[in-house]
């Protein structure tokens, strides 16, 4: 059986082959779509986060207001 590929050309698609794996490999090999969609999950995610938080402080600033109210109105 006789081989005629030519060496160049076993050369260039090792190197295409290579710098393709090494480049899947540094940037990752997800679509631009799931990347853009995993910033999106993250950025709703500290949206939610910062709205639970605001919701915590804005609980307690009227829980201390009815009590301040209560201990004037009693004392």
């Amino acid at each position: 059986m006789e081989n005629d590929t030519d060496p160049h050309t076993v050369l260039q698609a090792h190197k295409l082959r290579s710098s393709l794996a090494r480049a899947a490999l540094v940037n990752g090999s997800t679509s631009e779509r799931a990347k853009q969609r995993t910033v999106m999950v993250l950025v709703v995610s500290v949206v939610i986060a910062l709205l639970i938080l605001a919701g915590i402080f804005i609980a307690e600033f009227i829980i201390d207001f009815i009590a301040q109210r209560n201990a004037a109105r009693s004392g």
